[in-house]
């Protein structure tokens, strides 16, 4: 009822609707009883409906669709521009119209010419994208077919391009929404269209059935307000903790054009990596969070929900469980290497709390901490160690309490740390002793915060007998090799740039001296006779030598250098000599012990080494000795048995661990005779237990027989 009006005036009256989308001259979103299958879409404010005429052409459902009116709007053929767009057109729209084959015209066609084989693009013709070019297709006999109509987001999986039924058999694809095309091809085939063809860029085309219809859309008058997803919530917080649950409370956001209904609240036990929701019983910015356990951490967000749909997630928080419990993590390299060793540490950020005691990683990457709080924390470690042996420390500021804590390091610098240095005479040859210096090596490098350290840094030394020398250390610039190889009587020196992990270096021609035999048997107290060659590389002999003149073969010192632990002996040994006109020198060695012969030359080249098996010697080394600490204070050994053990049965393994200031740790594992009476050697692993922890620990295998100890095979661990 109006009040306060004149008698025997007349006035004029304007009804304005208001609903649940906002205002408008005609109540926009209530249903118009001229259109009774049209569906309302609460996200844009648009109308929707599916016309079935089955066989109308394009052009004409383009002239139906302008005559079609909702609400007093006119319509217009569809235009799908968005994934939500195209996702509500699917499910509430085509299947008005499956009985005649749900497939309607849109409003989009092909610009380009009538030619099939030409180039053109597709626009659409209607709403508010009118006269946007949404895709551009090549000039080719399959264009059409190969050219997908495709919006920048790539959303568009239900508009396809297709040919206009008629007598020129055009092209139409089985898919749901239509768009005309004005290209002619005659390239049809009878048969179905699969999805595979969809897709397919040079398939045949298929052949023509008929159209479905047409889909309307009306867009409202500018003078509606089409309500939006609410704002991003803010202002999350924890009020309170009692015993596991949580209280969280938020301020409510702007919920632009319609109320909010309720929130969802989202819960993460892993920093985001996966999540559990649940919908708010009402639209009050409270709810209660429970199952919070002891020193736990849960990451919280908060979105709101109106009829337009759900908004934005708010800024996470951080809800944390009274107490402590057993910790778990685990550190990695950049590319999913463990970390093991090292001392690990976390303090609470604030300091309220601290580790007490240090631990090291584990051979898998992993610390358990027996008792912490949740929270933000930051957590140190150590000389921790990488694959390569890099030691590397630093701090991460993350969060203690969720079901694992995951730390990852940075990316190493770059260059990495082992730079090898190749070094052979023309043809290939490798050549031995020559001296090479690193230019520009540092044993530390930083990343992000980290330190990264190369024990035992090396930039310089000797090649082996397989001409290569291998520095270790950070690239701090350009990285050089000086190369020099000096005998006395053969001087020569080359500087090279390090560009990669292998560098390759060509000297000038020379003689070359080898031996000609690479390994030798013999008895203990035996003297062994080892004979070299010198020989002119195949370059030199073809008169491409640098040297003024043709090297001579003859004259040549070689002196042989004994195998670790080697003595002279008294078989009459003579270890230098200097080969003949032929080209060749015999040395003696007194045969005691077993191991590698190198040799060192004056007036040539030499590369190479022969290998000394001695009978009734000590053993050779074991091989491959290995060491990791898969648990706190123990480590896990295992080596490879010799490869010679000098004719005897192995009596027993010796295991020394050592670390500076703390007791050495000696373990015998011993051999032992079967049932049969045959020798059973002992087994080449042991654990160890009892050592301390975050500490780096020497380990040294010897092998025992009957002919005496042979010398350490080592490596480090460090023990968690």
């Amino acid at each position: 009822m109006i009040g306060g009006l004149t008698p025997g005036s007349t006035y004029a009256v304007l009804v304005t609707a208001t609903n649940a989308v906002g205002t408008g001259p005609d109540g926009w979103s209530a249903a118009d009883p001229n259109r009774p299958n049209a569906v309302y879409n609460a996200v844009n404010g648009h109308w929707y409906e599916g016309v079935i005429d089955v066989g109308i052409s394009w052009d004409n459902a383009m002239a139906n669709a302008a005559g079609l009116s909702l609400n007093r709007q006119a319509g217009f053929l569809g235009a799908i521009t968005s994934r939500a767009e195209d996702d509500f057109v699917i499910s509430s729209v085509t299947p008005q119209v499956a009985a005649a084959g749900d497939h309607l015209w849109v409003g989009a066609a092909d610009t380009g010419p009538s030619s099939p084989t030409a180039a053109h693009t597709w626009q659409w013709r209607t709403g508010s994208e009118r006269g946007k070019i949404f895709a551009t297709c090549p000039a080719s006999p399959e264009a059409r077919n190969a050219c997908v109509p495709n919006d920048t987001d790539g959303w568009n999986r239900t508009v396809w391009p297709c040919f206009e039924p008629d007598s020129d058999n055009k092209l139409w694809p089985h898919v749901r929404l239509l768009i005309r095309s004005i290209n002619v091809n005659s390239c049809t085939r009878p048969g179905d269209f699969t999805a595979a063809d969809l897709y397919e860029p040079n398939s045949p085309f298929p052949s023509v059935p008929a159209t479905g219809g047409y889909l309307v859309e009306w867009a409202p008058p500018s003078s509606v307000t089409i309500p939006s997803t609410p704002d991003q919530v803010i202002g999350l917080r924890q009020q309170r903790l009692t015993g596991n649950s949580a209280q969280i409370t938020w301020n409510a956001p702007p919920s632009n054009g319609a109320a909010i209904v309720h929130y969802i609240l989202r819960v993460s036990s892993n920093d985001g990596a996966s999540w559990t929701q649940t919908v708010t019983p009402s639209a009050n910015p409270t709810a209660t969070l429970t199952g919070v356990p002891d020193a736990s951490a849960r990451l919280v967000q908060i979105a709101g929900v109106n009829s337009a749909g759900q908004g934005p997630w708010s800024q996470g928080i951080l809800v944390t469980g009274a107490g402590t419990r057993p910790m778990a993590m685990d550190i990695r390299t950049s590319s999913g290497a463990a970390v093991v060793g090292g001392a690990i540490s976390w303090e609470m950020i604030p300091r309220t709390a601290y580790s007490s005691v240090t631990y090291g990683l584990t051979s898998a990457g992993t610390i358990t901490f027996p008792a912490a709080p949740a929270g933000t924390a930051k957590v140190t470690v150590t000389t921790g160690q990488m694959p390569d042996g890099t030691l590397v420390s630093g701090s991460w500021l993350t969060t203690l309490g969720y079901d694992a804590t995951h730390l990852q390091l940075p990316p190493p610098p770059d260059p990495g740390t082992a730079h090898r240095i190749h070094v052979a005479l023309p043809g290939g040859l490798p050549a031995a002793n020559a001296s090479v210096v690193i230019h520009g090596l540092s044993a530390t490098a930083s990343a992000s915060g980290f330190t990264f350290t190369v024990p035992g840094a090396l930039a310089g030394g000797l090649t082996g007998p397989d001409g290569s020398f291998t520095a270790i250390g950070y690239g701090t610039g350009s990285l050089s090799a000086t190369v020099t190889y000096d005998d006395g009587a053969i001087t020569q020196l080359q500087t090279v740039d390090i560009t990669g992990p292998d560098t390759y270096v060509t000297m000038e021609l020379a003689p070359y001296v080898a031996p000609v035999l690479t390994a030798t048997n013999a008895s203990a107290g035996a003297a062994v006779n080892v004979t070299l060659s010198a020989t002119l590389p195949a370059p030199a002999a073809a008169g491409t030598s640098s040297l003024a003149s043709v090297p001579r073969l003859s004259g040549i010192q070689v002196t042989a250098i004994l195998p670790p632990g080697a003595t002279v002996g008294s078989c009459g040994a003579r270890l230098t000599g200097y080969t003949s006109s032929t080209g060749r020198v015999t040395l003696r060695l007194c045969a005691n012990h077993s191991g590698q012969i190198r040799f060192k030359v004056v007036g040539a080249f030499t590369g190479r080494a022969t290998t000394l098996y001695v009978k009734g010697a000590p053993s050779l080394p074991a091989r491959g000795v290995r060491a990791s600490s898969p648990v706190l204070g123990r480590a896990s050994v295992g080596w490879l048995t010799p490869e010679y053990t000098g004719g005897a049965p192995i009596s027993r393994y010796r295991v020394v661990l050592s670390c500076a200031g703390l007791p050495t740790v000696v373990r015998d594992l011993t051999g032992h005779k079967s049932n049969t009476g045959a020798w059973v050697a002992p087994v080449p692993a042991i654990t160890i237990n009892g050592l301390a922890h975050s500490h780096r620990y020497s380990v040294s295998v010897y092998v025992v027989t009957a002919y005496g100890t042979s010398l350490a095979s080592s490596t480090t661990v460090p023990v968690a």
